[in-house]
C-alpha cells in the first residue's frame, strides 16, 4: 500500500513540474512574440514617416500615405492578437 501511494505522489509531483515548465516556456515565448511584435510596429511608424517625409518632399503622392497608414498596426491589435495557453501560444 505504501508503495503505491509513493508512485501515486511521485507521478502527481512530476506533473505539477511538467506543467509548470509548460507555462514557464510558454510566459517565455510569448513575450518574445511581444518583443517582435514592438519591433514590427516600430518599422510600421518609420515606414509612415518616410512616406510623409516623401508627401512632403512632393516625391510621393497622398495614396501611398493612406496605404501605408492603413498597413500600420496599432498596439491595440498586436497586444490583443495573441492569446497564452498551457500548451501552445498561437495567433488568434
Amino acid at each position: 500500500m505504501f508503495n503505491c501511494r509513493s508512485r501515486s505522489n511521485a507521478k502527481t509531483a512530476l506533473q505539477i513540474r511538467q506543467a509548470v515548465e509548460r507555462l514557464y516556456y510558454g510566459l517565455l515565448i510569448n513575450q518574445q512574440q511581444r518583443v517582435e511584435a514592438t519591433a514590427k510596429l516600430d518599422v510600421a511608424n518609420l515606414k509612415l514617416y518616410d512616406v510623409e517625409s516623401a508627401l512632403q518632399s512632393g516625391k510621393t503622392i497622398g495614396v501611398s500615405k493612406a496605404g501605408c497608414r492603413q498597413r500600420l498596426p496599432t498596439k491595440n491589435r498586436i497586444c490583443s492578437n495573441w492569446t497564452f495557453s498551457a500548451k501552445t501560444t498561437k495567433p488568434t
